[in-house]
């Protein structure tokens, strides 16, 4: 089956809960997206795709605070709601292709924050200028945008059983980088797809660890880092569903618990 230029329509659920000192948030959060795979290249086994962001609902968040910050946070990812890039054998992220058209973007969101949020924002634009202003640091930081982090974490690993090493970001938004490491395995179902099952667990976390305690200002602090889940591939080797669960904790006040779906569906 040929892949190329189909539109593949998913439904993305992201449910959960943080904890920051006495502060319990619940979250949920529906997108939807249209997926194009546009073309490979078989000799370098790169791949080119589409993916256009076309609904979005908040569907809860309790904390009135918090919910202003992801609200400013949505905003932000206007600029990304259409992405065209290549990725390697195993969906790595290499390049950006509509580099320009997101910085346009960007340039009119900087000026609707700074309207709607003239105290707030300061911080956020400029966390956002230096980063458009290093594109790694870009790539690095869409590869954790919910689909594209679902989506492709077990890409290009559904023939064999076996194990990787990865960099997963601390959810906390403190920028430290948790190394994990990732084993799965591969059966076929009876309806002839293929599902893949696959456990993630921190590794040599001392750096991470000591950078994290200085964050949340906890000399004792011990890190822990799970994330587990599932995908199912078509006939054709594209992910017709997946779930990714992931819990991190930093001693006693800090943690968060996310639960992650993403399904194909076809129009009615």
């Amino acid at each position: 089956m040929n892949t190329e230029k189909k539109v593949w329509k998913y439904e993305l659920n992201i449910k959960g809960q943080t904890k920051i000192q006495t502060n319990i948030n619940h979250y949920h959060i529906k997108i939807g997206n249209e997926l194009i795979h546009e073309r490979s290249f078989p000799k370098t086994k790169e791949h080119v795709f589409k993916l256009k962001e076309v609904s979005y609902e908040l569907m809860d968040y309790e904390d009135p605070v918090a919910k202003q910050i992801v609200e400013m946070t949505n905003m932000l990812c206007v600029i990304y709601e259409d992405l065209h890039f290549v990725v390697d054998k195993y969906g790595r992220l290499k390049k950006l292709l509509n580099v320009e058209e997101v910085r346009e973007k960007w340039e009119k969101v900087k000026a609707k924050l700074v309207k709607e949020h003239p105290l707030m924002s300061f911080d956020v634009i400029r966390a956002k200028e230096f980063e458009l202003s290093n594109l790694d640091m870009e790539l690095r930081n869409l590869s954790f945008i919910h689909f594209i982090h679902t989506y492709f974490f077990m890409f290009g690993r559904t023939e064999t059983d076996g194990y990787f090493d990865i960099e997963e970001m601390d959810r906390f938004g403190n920028g430290v980088v948790i190394p994990v490491g990732v084993v799965y395995s591969h059966r076929a179902t009876e309806e002839g797809k293929m599902l893949s099952k696959f456990r993630g667990d921190c590794r040599k976390k001392q750096d991470a660890t000591l950078r994290l305690r200085k964050a949340v200002k906890d000399d004792k602090a011990h890190l822990f880092y799970k994330m587990e889940g599932e995908s199912i591939y078509d006939d054709a080797g594209m992910l017709a569903e997946a779930e990714l669960t992931i819990e991190e904790q930093i001693g006693e006040n800090y943690f968060t618990h996310n639960y992650v779906t993403l399904k194909e569906y076809a129009d009615a």
